[in-house]
């Protein structure tokens, strides 16, 4: 039996598996599956094959969006009436098309709460129809992903005990992004390289413009990757290793109405690294110093990027160092190529020692 907790009401078309409990049969350890009829019964029959004599299944009831639900009890034997009870909270419930007009088989639902961390599901159902149950009351954002189609956002409130219907979603084709990955010292890749698609939008909250992710991949052993469902407009793409960032720029890419594919081939610049030293001359002696805001400036690009430690990683090239000293009246006065480096990618340069001299008064 799956009932409504509380209510104790039937729960009908809710699917059903029996397990057998440690049966070497390999033929059986799958299990039987069945859904609830109008009275919330599903009834299992010919639990065969069994080597044991004492068999135990595990019985569960499956909720989309929830996973499996078990009873109080977790291993049943033959010749049993068991309950499952589930919450009742809100159920979340739509249709999903293609392009084409045609209903969607199978899809992924991630389903964000507002203010939370995202809770990603996988849901389908027969006709493109999909049902969430035991959604927390709230509000949500619900994306709708498939293959080459374009993502589709909705807001949806859930409230205790009532089913929202946030009918019939259209998907629309997208363009697709692909290309190969390669280091920029010919090495092979190791380890997790990812490849992001992002736009700039602005945070209606600060008026700010921040970059929003589209889109992600993961770099193939052979360096390849594919960005699918590419809404038309104007994006980034970056490639970046798992443990170093901010060494590669990010390349623009542009996407209209009806592009297809669309080849954008990415090079990997590896990390260096400078270790630096700050001295003053205080009362005619050389003396460390607390960190000045410093800043290391491509001379190529013109790039610049802040220096927070020695383990700030830097794309391989010719830098200068800008200072910004505080003054005895707390203003900032830059002092611009304090002195010049070269960063090799995967090599550490230094400890380079800055004297940071200033005439004051005469002295």
């Amino acid at each position: 039996f799956v009932r409504w907790l509380g209510t104790n009401q039937p729960a009908e078309g809710i699917e059903v598996v029996v397990k057998p409990i440690a049966d070497p049969m390999p033929r059986t350890r799958i299990g039987k599956r069945r859904r609830t009829d109008e009275n919330g019964v599903a009834r299992f029959s010919g639990l065969g094959g069994q080597v044991m004599d004492d068999p135990k299944f595990q019985i569960t009831a499956i909720l989309p969006g929830v996973g499996p639900v078990e009873p109080d009890r977790r291993s049943i034997g033959p010749d049993e009436e068991v309950t499952i009870y589930l919450r009742r909270d809100g159920v979340i419930k739509g249709k999903v098309l293609g392009a084409d007009g045609e209903p969607l088989p199978r899809f992924h639902i991630s389903v964000e709460p507002i203010g939370f961390l995202t809770r990603q599901l996988w849901v389908w159902g027969e006709r493109g129809e999909f049902k969430l149950y035991q959604v927390p009351e709230g509000r949500y954002k619900l994306h709708v992903r498939h293959g080459n189609l374009v993502e589709v956002e909705r807001e949806v409130a859930s409230k205790p005990g009532e089913e929202t219907d946030i009918g019939t979603i259209r998907m629309e084709s997208g363009a697709e992004i692909y290309g190969t990955v390669t280091r920029s010292d010919g090495a092979p890749l190791e380890g997790v390289v990812k490849v992001h698609l992002v736009r700039q939008v602005r945070d209606d909250r600060t008026g700010h413009e921040v970059f929003q992710t589209v889109k992600r991949a993961v770099c193939k052993t052979d360096g390849t990757y594919r960005l699918k469902g590419i809404p038309e407009g104007e994006f980034l793409i970056q490639v970046m290793e798992e443990e170093v960032t901010g060494t590669n720029p990010a390349a623009p890419v542009s996407i209209a109405a009806g592009t297809g594919g669309v080849q954008r081939d990415l090079t990997l610049h590896g990390a260096g690294f400078v270790r630096l030293s700050f001295v003053d001359l205080i009362d005619g002696e050389l003396r460390a110093v607390i960190m000045p805001r410093t800043e290391l400036v491509h001379l190529e690009t013109g790039e610049s990027k802040l220096w927070t430690g020695e383990r700030t990683p830097y794309r391989g090239g010719r830098y200068a160092i800008r200072v910004d000293l505080k003054q005895p009246d707390g203003t900032l006065q830059r002092h611009e190529n304090v002195q010049e480096v070269t960063i090799q990618e995967g090599e550490t340069v230094g400890p380079i020692e800055l004297a940071l001299h200033e005439i004051r008064n005469g002295g």
